[in-house]
C-alpha cells in the first residue's frame, strides 16, 4: 500500500470521523432539544397546577369565610327563636296559672257556700231531732204541735241541691 492509500484511507476516517462526531452532536443536540421541551411542558403544566391549586385554595378560604359567617347566623337566628319559645311559654304558663287560681278561688267560694248552707241544713235537722222526742210525746198525748220543716223535706233538699251541683 502506497502512502497516497494510506493517506487518503487517513482522510478518509477523519472525514467518517468528523462525520460521526457531527451525527453524534446532532443526535445529542436532538436528544437536548426534546428534553428542554419534555422540561417546558412539565414547567407549563407544573405552573398551571399550582395556578389552579391557589384558586382552590382561595375558593375554599372564601367558602370558609361565608360558612362560618352563615353558621354564626344559623345560631344566632336559632337563639332568637328559643328565646322567643321560652318568653312565649312563659306567658302560656302565667295564663294558666292566672286562670288556675281564678278558678281556684271561684271553686272555693262555691264550696264555702255550699259549706254554710250544709252546716245551716245540718243545724236545722239537728233541732228538729232534738225536738223529736218532745214532737213525739205530744203526738202520743195529743198536743201535737207542728215542725217548721219535717226533717224529711231538710234531708230531699239537700239531696236536690247536691245533685244540681254535679
Amino acid at each position: 500500500m502506497s502512502m497516497r492509500e494510506e493517506m487518503h484511507g487517513l482522510v478518509q476516517g477523519i472525514i467518517g470521523a468528523r462525520e460521526a462526531r457531527a451525527a453524534s452532536l446532532a443526535s445529542l443536540r436532538g436528544e437536548v432539544s426534546a428534553g428542554r421541551n419534555a422540561r417546558q411542558g412539565y414547567l407549563r403544566e407544573l405552573k398551571e397546577w399550582n395556578r389552579s391549586r391557589r384558586a382552590t385554595a382561595q375558593q375554599m378560604r372564601s367558602d370558609l369565610t361565608n360558612a362560618d359567617s352563615q353558621r354564626r347566623s344559623d345560631v344566632q337566628s336559632r337563639l332568637a327563636d328559643l328565646a322567643q319559645a321560652r318568653l312565649s311559654r312563659r306567658s302560656d304558663v302565667q295564663s294558666l296559672l292566672k286562670e288556675f287560681f281564678s278558678d281556684r278561688a271561684a271553686r272555693r267560694s262555691e264550696l264555702q257556700s255550699w259549706l254554710k248552707e250544709f252546716s245551716s241544713d245540718r243545724a236545722a235537722a239537728r233541732r228538729e231531732w232534738r225536738q223529736m222526742p218532745s214532737l213525739m210525746q205530744a203526738n202520743r198525748t195529743g198536743r201535737a204541735k207542728t215542725c217548721d220543716k219535717p226533717a224529711a223535706a231538710s234531708a230531699k233538699n239537700l239531696a236536690d241541691r247536691h245533685t244540681r251541683r254535679r
